[in-house]
């Protein structure tokens, strides 16, 4: 017996499939947009590169001519078992994990450019389109309003969104939802967003990551500076910059591709991780929340005063 439930996910419509006959669910992709005419992400990475890599969910049917691709169901970390949350040394240490899967996957030989789906940039928001202001809530209007008081959070965020002319296949849309365990080895979930990009947006998802889980840990206290919340934080702070390091460091140490990352497009690119993170959940939001404005204060202060946090072997 199957059941499916459609959800929209990314670019393509999805559908999760449960099958008693199977030990665990299967997840169903296909590609749907209309004027999509270019080769589908998902299908393309299964199809083309998944074989050589142990960092996807295991694929089970590979239809490309449909654009249709059935892997197993791999349960985000973050929600396994279901309903569980990781404190922020768990993240952490999770997100170090995922240094190894991305040089991996960062160090393939994949041909041409042009012959390669490009991966998907970050969404527009300064001017934003009129179509995306149309439909936008009152939270998404007021960060695009704080963007338009923060030159520097605009430029950073438009240098990430820019396509690079040397690059590597990238994921495209590293966060703890979208990395798995399956036995002992991790693995990068939902492909759809994939494609030829910058190395430097991925480390920069996984650096925002941390920064935001630190962030949260913050405590808050009514009147208090900037620095009384962080030297009253959950965890000290030059915890994070170690597992900042660990993760870059044991990323550059595995490829040759670190070397196409300069401190200001890392900056740069988790800057607009964050950024695009709080516009994502804020879509839907009546008003941003304390939470949402301590990160986009914690993007504003990567950029004015270099507080430490990308290590010095990033050039």
């Amino acid at each position: 017996m199957v059941r499916v439930h459609p959800r929209s996910s990314g670019r393509n419509s999805l559908f999760l499939c449960e099958s008693r006959s199977r030990s665990s669910p299967v997840i169903v992709k296909q590609c749907l947009n209309e004027g999509d005419v270019g080769p589908c992400a998902e299908t393309w990475f299964y199809a083309n590169l998944a074989d050589s890599l142990d960092l996807a969910p295991r694929a089970l049917i590979v239809d490309a001519a449909r654009r249709v691709v059935a892997t197993e169901a791999v349960t985000p970390i973050q929600g396994n078992p279901p309903g569980a949350r990781l404190d922020c040394r768990e993240l952490l240490s999770a997100l170090v994990d995922a240094a190894c899967p991305l040089s991996e996957l960062h160090s393939l030989a994949v041909g041409e450019k042009s012959s390669l789906p490009a991966a998907a940039r970050l969404p527009q928001l300064w001017p934003v389109p009129v179509a995306t202001w149309m439909w936008s809530g009152p939270a998404a209007r007021e960060l695009v309003a704080e963007l338009q008081s923060k030159p520097s959070l605009r430029r950073a965020y438009a240098q990430a969104r820019l396509s690079p002319e040397t690059g590597a296949y990238i994921h495209g849309d590293v966060h703890l939802d979208n990395l798995g365990r399956s036995g002992q080895s991790l693995k990068l979930l939902d492909w759809e967003l994939s494609g030829w990009g910058a190395p430097a947006a991925d480390l920069g998802a996984v650096v925002g990551t941390m920064l935001c889980a630190w962030a949260d840990g913050l405590a808050l206290s009514p009147g208090g500076s900037v620095e009384e919340w962080v030297a009253e934080a959950e965890m000290p702070f030059r915890d994070l910059t170690a597992s900042v390091a660990e993760f870059l460091g044991t990323y550059m140490g595995r490829t040759t591709v670190g070397r196409l990352v300069t401190r200001a497009a890392l900056t740069a690119h988790i800057v607009g991780r964050i950024v695009a993170r709080i516009w994502r959940d804020a879509i839907d939001q009546r008003a941003l929340g304390a939470d949402q404005r301590v990160r986009l204060l914690v993007a504003e202060r990567l950029l004015e005063v270099d507080p430490g946090v990308i290590p010095e072997f990033v050039r």
